[in-house]
């Protein structure tokens, strides 16, 4: 465990890391401090609890919790090493698209070691999903062999995402059902985040409230962005700007200074897509 983290946008201080528990309870009964009791200390599915139960039974509590914590400094070393060699890979193997999904490139990607390919799929899905939390093993191990095998057609849903392939490439773009809408009041003096993909700028000067949701599969996708040579699939990841039911904008990555259909307005989207590796 470290002394300092970072999740979710915040820090995390552990400043009595070097005080034992029992030194801890001894300071907080001499100066009557009260505390609260995890209830997780005693639940063995987490590894701390599990550690501590089997110091309590050794018999020599000492050089267990020394093996203990060698071991761990050895799997954040090649963790850290591992996270090294991922970021390397995703350099060489990883587009990271404007139009919000990315793509991994299989001629680089089988020459890969299992460990970093796995890693680097495992990585990509998250940062599409936006989520800090891994997805089931047994669920991600499925779609990684079947990516393995060359000549199967990978077409699957995980975290939130669809894994496709998709000519020589693998997709990793948000399934659009997993996508929350969200209203907002025109006129917009600043973008507005949206699905935590993309950063929208709405221009235009109506003063009425409109909805950002996915592009649905019944609505026509217009020329400008099937000028995008893209899986089709992407388009329905797109936000579109709608008022009472109307399409008055489809999402475009630039802005020209002209409107893109006749209600004078826009919608500029910037990819902000956290690259979480």
């Amino acid at each position: 465990m470290d002394y300092k983290s970072f999740l979710n946008g915040i820090y995390i201080f552990r400043p009595l890391l070097n005080f034992s528990r029992s030194e801890i309870e001894k300071y907080a009964k001499l100066h009557q401090l009260k505390w609260i009791e995890d209830r997780s200390n005693h639940d063995l599915k987490y590894r701390r609890t599990l550690y501590r139960s089997l110091l309590k039974a050794s018999d020599n509590q000492e050089i267990l919790t020394e093996r203990i914590c060698l071991t761990a400094l050895h799997m954040k070393r090649a963790a850290k090493a591992l996270m090294h060699y991922t970021r390397l890979a995703f350099n060489d193997c990883v587009n990271v698209h404007d139009l919000g999904y990315i793509e991994i490139k299989l001629s680089e990607f089988y020459q890969l070691p299992e460990e970093i390919a796995l890693r680097l799929l495992l990585y990509s899905i998250m940062a599409i999903a936006s989520k800090h939390y891994k997805p089931r093993y047994n669920s991600l191990i499925v779609i990684f062999n079947k990516i393995l095998q060359k000549d199967s057609n990978v077409s699957c849903t995980l975290s939130g995402c669809k894994i496709r392939k998709y000519g020589e490439n693998i997709l990793i773009i948000r399934e659009s059902s997993k996508i929350q809408e969200i209203t907002v009041n025109l006129p917009l003096n600043e973008p507005t985040q949206w699905d935590n993909r993309f950063s929208c700028t709405i221009l235009g000067n109506q003063e009425c409230s409109v909805i950002i949701t996915p592009l649905k599969k019944t609505q026509k996708v217009p020329e400008f962005l099937k000028d995008y040579i893209c899986c089709p699939e992407v388009f329905y990841s797109l936000p579109v700007v709608l008022k009472d039911g109307k399409v008055l904008a489809y999402s475009d990555v630039n802005y020209n200074g002209k409107n893109t259909n006749d209600d004078k307005v826009q919608c500029i989207i910037n990819s902000t897509i956290n690259k979480i590796w």
